[in-house]
């Protein structure tokens, strides 16, 4: 039954390989998820989570999109201005033979709160991942952000984990954000 429900994956993207010390790139990260309405709950069914340069990025989404197959819909966050428009074409061109659904959303109001419905969703018990091979490093970077609220500018804790589930979150359960929205508490994974 958990499998007829509707099955996005929400990717953010970066394309920069990790670095051998000092400040380390953001992560290309996605999930796949579904949402069952019968039991309210919300299932990350797959993660991915690297630091590649953008032919690695490219490799990766090639071979991720087709192991999803036709009826897992890919969105991407687009980024402001013509390179973000540049970036969608660029993906929806090279996605084609594939025959999947991509679609792009403009980010609106606040990181913390488009962070929101995930953050009240794991606080209620209402999110289940089911293993993978990155869960484990996805999950870290998911209790990095929930359980210390105080994010001091010179740590490098990554946000890239929480900005593609809480995407696949909203675009499941049909939230849009409230710009004016605050903080809704610690979680605890």
């Amino acid at each position: 039954m958990l499998f007829r429900s509707r099955v996005v994956r929400w990717w953010d993207f970066a394309a920069t390989k990790k670095r051998a010390s000092g400040r380390q790139p953001d992560f290309t990260a996605s999930v796949k998820a579904t949402y069952d309405p019968e039991t309210d709950l919300f299932y990350i069914v797959d993660t991915t989570l690297t630091r590649e340069d953008a032919s690695g990025v490219e490799t990766l989404v090639h071979s991720v999109v087709s192991n999803d197959g036709e009826t897992v819909e890919q969105h991407i966050e687009q980024e402001p201005g013509s390179s973000g428009v540049q970036v969608i074409r660029y993906w929806e061109k090279e996605l084609r033979p594939y025959n999947v659904s991509v679609t792009a959303h403009s980010a609106t109001g606040s990181k913390r709160g488009r962070w929101l419905g995930l953050r009240s969703a794991i606080e209620q018990g209402r999110v289940r991942a089911v293993r993978s091979p990155t869960l484990p490093a996805f999950l870290d970077q998911l209790a990095a952000l929930t359980h210390d609220e105080a994010r001091d500018e010179k740590e490098q804790r990554k946000d890239d984990a929480m900005d593609a589930a809480s995407g696949a979150f909203r675009i499941l359960i049909g939230l849009t954000v409230d710009k004016r929205a605050g903080y809704v508490g610690s979680i605890h994974l």
